[in-house]
C-alpha cells in the first residue's frame, strides 16, 4: 500500500510541473507556463472586465486539444451564457453537438433526460447541499462515461457565477462543497475555473475560498488619464516560488494591450460630413410613424409618393445605419405607474461605470444619463407605486449603501407632458430569478416584508401587476 501511494504522489508531482495552455500565450506566461492539471483556479473579477473573454479562451483551447469541457450555470439561464460565450468566439453550439461540453443549468428546475450529445440538465436547488453533492456525483459518472469511451483524455471545468453559489450557503456549507470539488478534481487531474465577483463579498470570505484554490487570476479596473484599463496578475499559484506581475490585457484581441476606454464620453463627429443626415423623405417617413406606429409600408408610400417596396428599404437602411429602432412603448400613467428623476453626484468615472453596470439589466431603469457640470448621471426609473419607487431609490442610491455616491437628489415626476409612453424594459422580466439583476435580494429586505415594495419584476418574488 505504501509504495502504491508514493507511485500515486509521484505521478502527481509529475503531472503538476507539466503545465498545459490556457488558450492566450501572454496569460500561459502570466500563469507560469499554463495552467496545471490537478489544479484548481479561482478568477476574481471586478464587473466591467470582460470575464467570459477569459473564460472562451479557455473553453476554445479544450475544443482545441478535444478535451472534454464541464460547464456549471447558476444564477442566469444557460442559453443567456452561451449567447454571451458567443460573443467573444466560442461555437457553443458545435461542442454541445459533438459531446465535448456537458452543461448543468442550476437556474432554474428543468427535467430533461441527459444523451449521448448536449448538456445535461438538473433540477437546480442551491439550498440544499445534498441535492448539489448528488448533481455533482451524477455529473461525475457523466464525465467518466465519456472518458470510457475513448473520446477524451481530460476535463476543464468552468463555475459560471460562483458568487451566487456562495450566496446561496451557509459559510460552512459552501466552504465543504468547493472543497469536496476540488478534491474531485485532484483525484481526476482535471483542470477547473470559477468566476467569483470580489466585489459581492468581505476580505474575509475571499480570503478564505482563495484558500481553497490552487490558483487566483485576478480582473481589475483602473482610472489611467480619465480613461478605464483592464488589467490582470495572478495572485496565486500552485507553481512554488511564484510571482506575477500586474499587467495590462485584451483577452478579446489575444494580446495584452491597452484596450480601447469605456465608460467615457463616446467621440463626437469632427466635420459637418461625418454626422448622419436625414432626407425630406425619411423625414416624411419618421413623422408619419411617430403619429401612427402601425401604418404599413403600403400606407406609408400613400402619404410620402413611393412604392411600398421603397418604404421597406429605406426602413431598412434607416434601421441598419442605426438611425432609427422600432419598439412599443407603455402608457406610464394609464398603467397608474410612478416616475423618477434621480440626479447623482458620483465620485469617479470607474465607480460611475459600476454603478451603468449594476443596473445595465434593470427593469425599473428607463434611461441612465451621464451629464456635465457638479450632477454627472440622471437616472430615470419607473414603478408600480410611489412606496415602490421610493424602496428602490433608496436601495440603489442611498449614500450609505454606494460608496462611490457622493450626493444623490431624488424628484418624482408629478405630470409627463406631450407624451405619456416610455420605454420600460419589460424584457428584462423573467419572473424566475431569486436574485435581482442588481445582486438584491427582495426576499430579505424589510420593506419588501412590510409591503412597502413589490419586488424586482425579474425575481419570482415579484407582487406586482406589470
Amino acid at each position: 500500500m505504501g509504495v502504491e501511494m508514493l507511485g500515486k504522489a509521484q505521478e502527481m508531482r509529475t503531472s503538476m510541473s507539466d503545465p498545459e495552455s490556457f488558450g492566450v500565450r501572454e496569460i500561459d506566461e502570466l500563469l507560469g507556463g499554463g495552467v496545471i492539471p490537478g489544479a484548481t483556479y479561482i478568477v476574481e473579477f471586478e464587473q466591467g472586465t470582460e470575464e467570459y473573454a477569459l473564460v472562451v479562451a479557455y473553453l476554445n483551447e479544450a475544443l482545441r486539444k478535444v478535451e472534454l469541457t464541464s460547464l456549471v450555470v447558476f444564477d442566469l439561464p444557460y442559453q443567456h451564457i452561451m449567447k454571451n460565450l458567443e460573443k467573444f468566439g466560442f461555437n457553443y453550439s458545435r461542442a454541445l453537438n459533438s459531446g465535448s461540453m456537458l452543461v448543468s443549468d442550476l437556474y432554474k428546475e428543468v427535467h430533461t433526460p441527459d444523451g449521448k450529445t448536449g448538456p445535461i440538465y438538473t433540477s437546480g436547488d442551491l439550498k440544499n447541499p445534498g441535492a448539489i453533492l448528488e448533481h455533482y456525483n451524477m455529473k461525475a459518472a457523466a464525465i467518466e462515461g465519456r472518458r470510457i469511451e475513448g473520446k477524451f483524455s481530460r476535463t476543464r471545468s468552468v463555475l459560471i457565477s460562483l458568487s451566487s453559489y456562495l450566496m446561496n450557503f451557509k459559510f460552512d456549507d459552501a466552504y465543504r462543497l468547493l472543497r469536496a470539488g476540488n478534491n474531485v478534481v485532484k483525484e481526476k487531474g482535471e483542470v477547473a475555473l470559477g468566476l467569483l465577483n470580489s466585489e459581492m463579498f468581505d476580505k474575509r470570505a475571499i480570503s478564505a475560498f482563495e484558500s481553497l484554490c490552487d490558483g487566483v487570476i485576478l480582473l481589475t479596473l483602473k482610472d489611467i488619464d480619465g480613461k478605464f484599463q483592464r488589467f490582470i496578475r495572478v495572485k496565486k499559484s500552485p507553481l512554488p516560488n511564484f510571482y506575477s506581475e500586474e499587467v495590462p490585457y485584451d483577452i478579446v484581441g489575444n494580446s495584452p494591450s491597452f484596450p480601447a476606454s469605456f465608460g467615457s464620453p463616446p467621440t463626437l463627429p469632427t466635420t459637418r460630413s461625418e454626422i448622419a443626415t436625414l432626407d425630406d423623405v425619411s423625414r416624411k417617413i419618421l413623422s408619419e410613424l411617430q403619429k401612427d406606429g402601425r401604418k404599413t409600408y403600403e400606407e406609408l408610400g400613400k402619404d410620402v409618393g413611393y412604392t411600398g417596396m421603397a418604404i421597406k428599404k429605406r426602413m431598412t437602411d434607416l434601421s441598419r445605419r442605426g438611425l432609427i429602432k422600432v419598439s412599443a412603448l407603455l402608457n406610464v400613467p394609464k398603467m397608474n405607474m410612478c416616475l423618477a428623476a434621480t440626479l447623482l453626484e458620483v465620485a469617479s468615472a470607474e465607480e460611475l461605470n459600476l454603478l451603468v453596470n449594476r443596473l445595465k439589466n434593470c427593469p425599473r431603469v428607463v434611461n441612465m444619463f451621464t451629464t456635465v457640470g457638479g450632477y454627472n448621471t440622471i437616472v430615470m426609473s419607473v414603478a408600480e407605486d410611489q412606496d415602490t419607487l421610493q424602496s428602490f431609490s433608496l436601495k440603489q442610491f442611498s449614500l450609505q449603501s454606494n460608496k462611490g455616491i457622493k450626493r444623490a437628489d431624488y424628484f418624482p415626476v408629478a405630470n409627463a407632458h406631450y407624451s405619456a409612453h416610455f420605454l420600460v424594459r419589460n424584457y428584462f422580466e423573467d419572473r424566475k430569478a431569486d436574485i435581482a439583476p442588481c445582486r438584491s435580494n427582495c426576499r430579505t429586505c424589510q420593506r419588501y416584508q412590510d409591503n412597502k415594495c413589490v419586488g424586482c419584476p425579474a425575481t419570482r418574488w415579484y407582487k406586482g401587476n406589470l
